[in-house]
C-alpha cells in the first residue's frame, strides 16, 4: 500500500467519522487543517499530520490491523 492509498483511506475515515472537532482535539492536528484534509482541499498533506490522524484511528479501533485497512 502506498502513502497515497493510506492518505485516501484516512481522508475517507475522517469523513465517515464526522466529528472533526473530536478528531482534531484527540489527534493534535489543527481543526481547520482536518476539515480541509477531509474535503480534499489539501492534496499534499504533511506526513506528521497524516501520522497523527492515523494514530487517532488506531487508538479508537484497537485491532490487529490498522484503521486504514478496513
Amino acid at each position: 500500500m502506498t502513502i497515497i492509498d493510506t492518505t485516501n483511506q484516512l481522508r475517507e475515515a475522517v469523513k465517515q467519522h464526522g466529528k472533526h472537532k473530536d478528531i482534531s482535539r484527540l489527534s493534535g492536528v489543527n481543526f481547520h487543517w482536518l476539515c480541509k484534509f477531509a474535503t480534499g482541499e489539501i492534496s499534499n498533506p504533511t506526513i506528521n499530520n497524516v501520522a497523527k490522524v492515523e494514530a487517532f484511528f488506531n487508538k479508537i479501533q484497537p485491532t490487529s490491523e490498522s484503521a486504514t485497512h478496513p
